[in-house]
């Protein structure tokens, strides 16, 4: 296992062939596999298109979400955040007005510490085997 200092000081590691943001993100992955909960990790969502403007591109604004589970017609955002930023913050503002839009069944979950997702784990295994 490998560490680079991020620039809000999480550790970057790559473990299990992945590359982490930070060793809260692995440890969630972790907990995820052992619950057995089948998930998609680090998704990209386009929040904007990219579009010319006076002849010139604009980029998108795209976010990667750490995890995405999928259950039942319901789908769970899930990011690990240690640290949020303005641009983290308006960017959840962004996906969840898009998602409310299109008329989908959501939550978004933020996980600051281990404690928060140890326990976001196991809600995600009661969910899931339909427990809760």
């Amino acid at each position: 296992m490998k560490f680079k200092r991020h620039k809000y000081g999480a550790k970057k590691v790559h473990k299990y062939g992945k590359k982490f943001d930070s060793m809260l993100e692995c440890f969630f992955f972790e907990r995820l596999v052992a619950n057995g909960i089948t998930f998609e990790f680090q998704r990209k969502e386009v929040l904007q298109g990219k579009f010319r403007h006076n002849d010139k591109a604009v980029r998108e604004v795209a976010m990667y979400i750490d995890f995405v589970i999928t259950h039942n017609g319901k789908i769970y955002f899930i990011d690990t955040k240690g640290f949020f930023t303005d641009i983290a913050r308006l960017k959840y503002k962004m996906l969840t007005h898009k998602l409310f839009m299109q008329g989908k069944d959501f939550d978004v979950m933020f996980i600051k510490n281990k404690k928060e997702a140890e326990n976001i784990a196991l809600l995600m295994k009661s969910i899931t085997q339909n427990l809760g």
